[in-house]
């Protein structure tokens, strides 16, 4: 099975990682603007300062996720982020179908190397730098552990429908919890890295979900799944997760945002593997060695990646194309 599981994962990470470089794009607006609301108010003009800020902000009306939402949707890079999404989901459901989520979740953290890819191609930058290197191999290496020895990784087991739904309850508490903190929070360091961490967490809700829907479909036929509330609750899951990572990207720097999404992802998909399978935690000397090296492997090159160079969005020559195609944007004067 690992040979078919793992090229498909990897397939997964790929259009996932594309989606995220894709998406950069559509904050690129934002970013111009929060750049030149900074230039209007550091020359004292505080009204045009305003004016940007408010623009940035995007539509007013409605709740934080609407107004991001209603912002993103006329934006082509978005777009071609969510087609890529889209097809990333079904190559992770193909993947999901042949191993469990506690195997996936994890191979989906390479989505960070393959973005960071696609941003050094989009930014005509040539090949991505020694850091970045050094962090897809690291992320590799946590994965060889993880997937190499044996025990530290549950068997590919049907989720148990009571324990899924649990777990389903359990998340919208947090998500509740992560969304009233935020609202409260000055930080927009903490704030993206909130968000983040619900957008992974409902990521990985949303693999589980997959999983069990899959199976009916294949077993029990469209008529059955139609009926069945795993297929609502999927739907559900998928529009938190993308609602909480748009709001995480609008919400502050993107580095807080990837690093606690791809972080919370594997860590929240290992735990509900485990809890919604009835497996037991790694005891064994060797696996609980190896799922801790191979945690401490993938956190060190999730955060090289997602802090690379490549992965921020204040890039100067990209900035002045938004400002010339956005005219609250043009350069404010400079004092000295």
């Amino acid at each position: 099975m690992a040979l078919t599981v793992v090229p498909l994962g990897a397939l997964a990470a790929l259009l996932f990682g594309s989606a995220s470089a894709l998406q950069q794009r559509a904050a690129a607006r934002a970013d111009a603007l929060e750049t030149e609301a900074e230039r209007a108010a550091h020359a004292g003009d505080h009204e045009r300062a305003e004016r940007c800020e408010r623009a940035r902000r995007g539509p007013t009306g409605g709740s934080f996720f609407v107004r991001v939402a209603r912002r993103l949707v006329h934006d082509k890079w978005w777009i071609a982020g969510v087609t890529s999404n889209t097809f990333g989901f079904f190559a992770a459901a193909a993947a999901l179908h042949f191993g469990s989520v506690a195997v996936v979740q994890p191979l989906l953290t390479t989505q960070l190397i393959f973005a960071v890819a696609l941003a050094s191609l989009l930014r005509g930058r040539g090949l991505p730098g020694a850091r970045d290197w050094l962090g897809g191999l690291l992320v590799c290496a946590g994965l060889a552990v993880f997937l190499a020895v044996r025990g530290a990784v549950p068997q590919n087991v049907q989720p148990v429908r009571d324990r899924v739904a649990l777990s389903l309850a359990l998340a919208i508490v947090v998500a509740a919890v992560l969304a009233a903190v935020t609202r409260r929070s000055r930080s927009r360091v903490a704030s993206a890295a909130l968000l983040g961490v619900g957008s992974g967490m409902f990521f990985a809700l949303t693999s589980v979900l997959t999983k069990l829907t899959t199976a009916s479909l294949l077993d029990r036929g469209v008529a059955a799944t139609a009926v069945d509330w795993i297929g609502y609750a999927l739907a559900a899951s998928a529009l938190f997760s993308q609602l909480f990572e748009q709001s995480s990207f609008a919400a502050g720097p993107l580095p807080a945002a990837l690093t606690a999404e791809t972080i919370a992802g594997p860590v929240t998909g290992y735990l509900i593997g485990v809890f919604t399978v009835h497996a037991p935690l790694p005891t064994t000397p060797g696996s609980l060695a190896a799922t801790v090296a191979a945690a401490a492997l993938l956190v060190a090159g999730v955060v090289l990646l997602a802090h690379s160079p490549l992965m921020t969005r204040k890039d100067p020559a990209r900035l002045e194309a938004i400002q010339r195609e956005f005219p609250m944007a043009k350069a404010a004067p400079q004092v000295s």
